[in-house]
């Protein structure tokens, strides 16, 4: 262990090393990006181009494929690199079209780096297609246009913004009480789950449905989808059957709608046993044309070709650039082979700078259908295994790979992610938005092939599988988890050495940054996790979860070592979150061991929604044998001081110190919490920070840094 230690510490500081060259040279290409290429070998490409040309300046190839294919055939020749230090492919303005992922091996920098950049403004790597027919008038200010059958995506894009899939309840923008239905029973009968909601056939209420509705939808069963929230995560399953019925409701007859869902959804939620079913729930329809009846919805019938949208009143739909995603769910593959601590076969030193990255597709839950675990994580069978959604960019046995200064955007799903034997992955000053999924994802989770459950520890023998040295720093993230909501908007399993930093999220679905994996009390391999000094707005949202927070943590950590004045070496700090949306601030969840959250400031002022969880949750399970250790919350500034944990309450006078379950049981409860500590929190109801000089300085340093604002602007004005 001491070894395996002392090799984190120096790999520790040669990635800080390497990430401080690495800021410093991105600054100085932004007055002179080319000639920063000077001792490159230089590949250009233009949409003017021809992929027949050989990529010089004056003859630019075309696509992204073909730039990539000389570059291969340059990395081969180790004399190429002669007073080189690698391979620039250098892009004009334009849209490059991706239509299937690139690949990216570890022979491309055998001898030198890979870089991808801009060198002109406006440079887009796109995986949509654009909508090209005229559009006709349907009716009821609905238009459509013949796109072709046989197409499956689930997003469309007006003018690079997302339009609502045709769906009841409407979504009304008074928030997800006025936008979903309330399950009022379900059953497990006769080897079927049926979901019952109380139909009212004389009324328009969006709060129930009507028969009226539900007839048009039989001609759509297999396609119109259901949408169930349960507890923290989103389920989705296609609708194979609908009924009327008079049930019993709480001992009163209702009358009622119910609906099946296809084998796949069904069998599966059957044999879940979290997140569970139960009512007064939130669920919604989506995907029949018969649901198509408020402005910016949409629907595509597969059957036919034909694409329907309702503008806005006074809208030329055709003067609008409606784009949709292509076939391609991945647009970048960065994969090398597995490593050893005696062979290192990883894709190494690739870096993408200055571009727009768009367009992925996810079509796994149109095909089958999609059942959250947790974050996202979907389940592929009645046990607990999990399959990671679609990236749009994937990681897998890589090193040194740098995206800086790109704005990512109309993902799908998740938009990077970081999977297994990746090592030194910076993701700096970039903005991310409207991303189906998670952002940014990495580590590992529960995964059948490696024999890793919910319940069982990650501690694997070969220790370069492990996800590790991640930074994500000074990201402007906007409007993620938007298709997936129980997607995390930066979301971590089991890793270790990661850095969340300075980063603004605006407008999470479930949590703003979720790290750790496993419901269990053995040793796992995560270690020193830094998340400091984020500012996040708007988390969860929608309020639709029954769950969710601000920061989020789970599971054993490796070590026991504190710093020089005794706290754990994994952190929480300095961090601000305003508008929670029924989140709490922070939270430790099952299991969670070593871990201190110090200087924070929690504006719970409109936390509003299903779920309040406080401003400081750490939950210690009474009924479970997994145990909270060594957690330390000292100096949190907030508009309340309701916390949740072992001896739950409101804190004492703030003045006061307040210790939990210091090395002892807790107060008469089942509880196995040890040397728990809740310090020092200081309570400024009405958010007026400036009467607190130290809670005043925390709001003040958190998220982008100054050098770093620049990226949330651009994002903002090129929406």
């Amino acid at each position: 262990m001491d070894k395996i230690e002392n090799r984190s510490n120096k790999m520790k500081l040669v990635s800080i090393a390497i990430a401080i060259s690495f800021t410093l040279s991105v600054f100085a290409q932004h007055t002179g990006k080319e000639s920063f290429y000077d001792n490159y070998n230089k590949v250009y490409v233009s949409v003017s181009g021809s992929d027949n040309a050989n990529g010089s300046r004056k003859k630019p190839v075309k696509t992204i494929g073909k730039a990539v294919e000389i570059a291969e055939k340059i990395a081969t020749d180790a004399s190429n690199y002669k007073n080189k230090k690698g391979i620039a492919i250098l892009f004009k303005t334009g849209s490059y079209k991706i239509n299937e992922p690139i690949r990216l091996c570890p022979d491309i920098t055998r001898y030198g780096e890979l870089c991808f950049d801009a060198i002109e403004n406006n440079v887009v790597f796109s995986g949509k297609e654009r909508v090209a027919g005229t559009w006709q008038a349907f009716g009821n200010g609905i238009y459509r246009t013949n796109i072709g059958s046989g197409k499956i995506f689930r997003e469309l894009y007006i003018n690079n913004q997302s339009a609502i899939r045709a769906r009841y309840p409407n979504v009304s923008g008074k928030g997800a009480d006025k936008d979903i239905v309330d399950l009022d029973k379900y059953t497990k009968d006769s080897g079927q789950l049926r979901f019952y909601f109380e139909r009212k056939d004389n009324t328009a209420d969006a709060n129930y449905f009507n028969q009226i509705l539900t007839d048009k939808l039989l001609t759509d069963l297999g396609t119109v989808e259901m949408f169930m929230i349960q507890e923290w995560t989103l389920s989705i399953g296609q609708i194979s059957d609908i009924g009327y019925e008079t049930v019993d409701v709480k001992g009163k007859p209702v009358n009622a709608v119910y609906f099946r869902l296809n084998a796949d959804a069904e069998t599966n939620h059957w044999h879940r046993g979290w997140p569970r079913i139960f009512t007064k729930q939130p669920h919604w329809l989506e995907n029949s044309l018969a649901l198509l009846d408020a402005e910016n919805e949409w629907y595509y019938d597969g059957k036919d070709g034909f694409l329907y949208y309702k503008p806005e009143k006074g809208t030329d739909v055709n003067a609008l650039k409606i784009e949709y995603p292509g076939k391609t769910e991945c647009l970048f593959e960065i994969i090398g082979g597995e490593s050893t601590a005696t062979a290192d076969n990883r894709v190494k030193n690739i870096s993408f700078k200055n571009l727009t990255m768009e367009g992925s597709n996810w079509t796994y839950p149109s095909l089958h259908s999609y059942l959250d675990q947790q974050n996202g994580q979907y389940n592929i069978g009645k046990e607990d295994w999990m399959e990671r959604p679609q990236a749009a960019i994937l990681l897998a046995w890589a090193e040194n790979i740098a995206f800086e200064g790109n704005v990512i955007r109309n993902m799908a799903s998740t938009a990077i992610d970081c999977y297994q034997g990746t090592k030194n992955i910076r993701v700096i000053g970039n903005a991310f938005g409207d991303i189906g999924g998670s952002a940014v994802s990495f580590g590992q989770r529960s995964e059948k092939t490696k024999n890793i459950g919910k319940f069982t520890s990650y501690y694997p023998d070969n220790r370069e599988e492990i996800t590790q040295q991640i930074h994500i720093e000074n990201n402007y993230f906007e409007a993620c988890g938007k298709n997936y909501v129980g997607a995390t908007t930066i979301g971590g399993g089991y890793s270790m050495e990661i850095y969340i930093r300075h980063n603004e999220i605006n407008g999470s679905a479930h949590d703003a940054i979720s790290v750790g994996w496993g419901w269990q009390t053995e040793k796992s391999v995560m270690r020193e996790i830094h998340i400091d000094n984020n500012r996040l707005v708007n988390v969860k949202a929608n309020r639709l979860l029954y769950d969710g927070s601000g920061l989020y943590v789970l599971g054993v950590h490796d070590v026991t070592d504190v710093d020089a004045n005794g706290y754990p070496l994994s952190t929480m700090n300095g961090n601000y979150m305003i508008y929670l949306g029924g989140a709490c601030g922070l939270y430790f969840d099952n299991g969670v061991t070593h871990f201190s959250a110090k200087n924070n400031v929690v504006d719970g002022r409109k936390r509003i929604g299903r779920y309040d969880l406080g401003h400081v949750y750490i939950n210690d399970d009474p009924l479970r044998d997994w145990t909270i250790l060594n957690i330390h919350v000292d100096h949190t500034y907030g508009t309340d001081l309701f916390y949740m944990g072992p001896m739950d309450g409101d804190l004492p006078n703030p003045s006061h110190n307040k210790i939990l379950l210091e090395n002892k049981p807790g107060n008469g409860i089942k509880s196995t919490a040890r040397n728990i500590t809740v310090r020092n929190s200081v309570l400024i109801e009405d958010a007026d920070w400036s009467k607190n000089p130290e809670a005043q300085a925390i709001v003040d340093a958190a998220g982008l840094q100054k050098d770093y604002v620049y990226i949330k602007n651009c994002y903002k004005s090129n929406k």
